[in-house]
């Protein structure tokens, strides 16, 4: 697989994944459930250390991400 393909793919995935969630929150909305960023929001407060955990690996992975030279 070549690097742009590999790219082409990564950025389907992240709009695909934002798709997904602009449609669970429209159904939320239309159903009259709390939306999904209410609910992330009530999660994390309920579980202080494992979202402190959760964004230390996004923060990690990305530092991974950015700081890796391409070659």
């Amino acid at each position: 697989m070549s690097f742009s393909t590999g790219i082409s793919l990564v950025i389907v995935f992240v709009f695909g994944m934002l798709f997904g969630i602009v449609v669970l929150d429209i159904i939320c909305d239309r159903m009259g459930w709390p939306p999904i960023g209410q609910r992330v929001h009530a999660w994390a407060r309920a579980n202080v250390w494992f979202s402190a955990v959760f964004l230390l690996t996004l923060w990690t992975l990305l530092a991974h991400f950015l700081l890796n030279p391409v070659r």
